[in-house]
């Protein structure tokens, strides 16, 4: 009762109904995100970017951009049967693969994830990667990776993006991701 209180008295005092709407709704709801706390990627933070990669700094701006505005942890660029880009946190190296961890492009681009954006020419959102048994077609991205976004580059290529909460990517974070994308593409089709 006392916040109530508290509010209605600063309702009182403020001249703009708007603001007082705005403080009113804001005092009352969290933000914060509506599906759970997010989730530290286990894994081994990496920069690696092909040299042949056209404006490498385009890409590493908007990297930057969706990792600090977005749940994006991992980012990842396969096109015409390489793996051209891969920032953020990747899986932990295993005793399996000799201590190394990299994108198996031909194991990717076999797997049905890959096949079905790449032949809809249509964004995958996997809001929830856990359930989704296609997840061992992802072993690069960290074990724990809460949702993943695939995304063509035309018809020769895809971007994984890896996130640290479920359901963490909004309408507009994935608008923004196929944006990227389009440019991305326009830019390695000149190359």
């Amino acid at each position: 009762m006392k916040r109530r209180h508290f509010d209605i008295e600063w309702m009182k005092g403020t001249d703009d109904p708007a603001t007082s709407f705005l403080h009113f709704i804001f005092s009352r709801t969290s933000i914060s995100h509506p599906n759970g706390a997010l989730v530290s990627p286990h894994g081994v933070k990496c920069r690696w970017i092909d040299s042949s990669l056209p404006e490498s700094s385009v890409i590493e701006l908007a990297w930057e951009s969706l990792s600090v505005a977005t749940c994006c942890r991992s980012f990842i660029v396969v096109h015409r049967g390489n793996c051209l880009l891969q920032i953020g946190v990747r899986a932990e190296p295993s005793t399996e693969n000799g201590g190394v961890l990299t994108v198996d492009v031909p194991r990717l681009t076999q797997g049905s994830l890959y096949r079905t954006t790449v032949e809809s020419g249509k964004q995958s959102y996997l809001a929830n990667l856990s359930l989704y048994p296609g997840r061992t077609e992802l072993p690069f991205l960290p074990s724990n990776t809460q949702a993943a976004i695939l995304q063509p580059l035309g018809d020769s290529g895809i971007i994984v993006i890896g996130g640290d909460t479920i359901r963490g990517f909004t309408n507009l974070d994935q608008a923004w991701i196929s944006s990227i994308a389009e440019k991305l593409d326009a830019t390695l089709s000149k190359s």
